[in-house]
């Protein structure tokens, strides 16, 4: 929500995982999905946006 108004309506995962929607709505990042975008920033690429700090260890390892 964004002044009153749904920004978005979808599965858990690709709103959680949308940071450019979550950031336009002024709600934190999830931690795995702000170090996802913190690490593509500087060229590191995972295969997949993590939700989860578990889904995250995986995707480094």
């Amino acid at each position: 929500l964004k002044e009153g108004k749904c920004l978005a309506f979808d599965e858990t995962y690709k709103v959680l995982t949308n940071y450019q929607l979550l950031e336009e709505a002024e709600v934190m990042l999830p931690f795995a999905v702000k170090v996802y975008k913190d690490l593509k920033t500087k060229g590191i690429i995972l295969p997949s946006i993590p939700l989860t700090e578990d889904s995250l260890r995986k995707a480094l390892w």
